[in-house]
């Protein structure tokens, strides 16, 4: 069979906007492989590394995983007919039929997948430190990079997506719930009810600040707003930092304003706006004894407003930040390389 002729322009822009899953959540394994192992080529990485060796990889690794059973891996790799199979789509599809995965069994493997087809596949030499299991895919190889780094984000995407439906569904992020249970030793199941508990727990001081400022009880209303907001703060920087974490709002703030702990989600005048509500967060509190002690009823008037104000902004700032906090838990999930003993005979 001769060699199937590629159109470099074209597959660099076919692979700059590849859909990775179709809209039934199934990967195309034949595609996928053919692809990657196109990438190999095109970048000079190897000239013998051919598809089907990424895709036996794949079902190694699944075969010496704990956690996948023989039923589970016949209904997440399975096979789809062509209606159409014609000898011209041999180059990618060499049966009459294509192999799929779901996004549900790749969630399991993919990282090991991935990781493993550059050091095993490729035998590119392993480095003592990597914080990214998909780091052997350099930039100078352009569309191997490019393909990985896509497949990266997708995997991130679809995470997050369905990381955010189920939320909303039971009242806890299921990758929050995993990353609280690795960090503090302790069962899922315990991690998720902790996890509900707080996201009640904030609902509920979310709902006592608006009943506050309607009842024009605004320093009670700015107390819980910080309760909320610093509450949120600490529990991110806390997972994303092994350091020691202050507790206060001003230091706490100091840190995501200096970008000492990274984050996705935020847009960086978020905080910046937290810390000029905090400023006047103060004045508010510390300025209810010097608007009475003068008995002015001007000074109490301007002071009311004041913290009429501040408490209306911190109402806003407190939803913003727990809804961006509920964004970056899908960040929470350690995806650093999986090192594993499977290999190629």
């Amino acid at each position: 069979m001769s060699e199937l002729k590629i159109d470099e322009e074209q597959f660099f822009k076919n692979i700059s906007n590849y859909k990775y899953f179709d809209d039934e959540g199934c990967l195309d394994l034949e595609l996928f492989c053919f692809n990657l192992s196109t990438c190999f080529k095109l970048d000079s990485l190897s000239e013998t590394v051919p598809s089907e060796e990424i895709f036996d990889l794949l079902l190694d690794i699944f075969k010496e995983n704990p956690d996948s059973r023989k039923e589970e891996n016949k209904h997440w790799v399975h096979k789809q007919k062509f209606l159409d199979w014609s000898p011209d789509m041999s180059f990618i599809y060499p049966r009459n039929y294509k192999r799929r995965i779901h996004v549900a069994g790749m969630i399991m493997v993919f990282e090991t997948w991935i990781f493993n087809i550059g050091y095993i596949l490729l035998r590119i030499q392993e480095e003592e430190k990597q914080s990214m299991y998909y780091y052997w895919a350099k930039k100078e190889w352009t569309l191997t990079h490019i393909f990985i780094v896509g497949f990266h984000h997708c995997m991130m995407k679809m995470f997050q997506n369905t990381d955010k439906t189920i939320a909303k569904k039971e009242g806890y992020s299921p990758l929050e719930a995993l990353a609280t249970a690795k960090k503090d030793n302790i069962d899922y199941d315990k991690s998720c009810e902790k996890i509900k508990r707080r996201n009640t727990a904030l609902q509920e001081a979310i709902d006592s600040i608006n009943s506050a400022i309607n009842e024009e009880y605004y320093l009670e209303a700015i107390t819980l707003q910080e309760c909320i907001i610093s509450n949120c703060l600490f529990n991110y920087a806390s997972h994303m930092s092994n350091k020691s974490i202050p507790t206060t709002l001003y230091k706490l703030l100091k840190i995501f304003i200096k970008k000492e702990i990274p984050y996705l989600e935020a847009k960086d005048d978020l905080f910046k706006n937290i810390d000029i509500w905090r400023k006047n967060r103060n004045t508010s509190l510390h300025g209810y004894i010097t608007s009475r002690s003068k008995n002015l009823l001007k000074n109490k008037e301007k002071f009311k407003q004041f913290s009429r104000d501040t408490a209306l902004d911190g109402a806003k700032l407190a939803i913003e930040v727990t809804e961006w906090y509920e964004k970056e838990s899908a960040n929470y999930f350690d995806f650093s390389p999986k090192f594993n003993n499977t290999s190629r005979h």
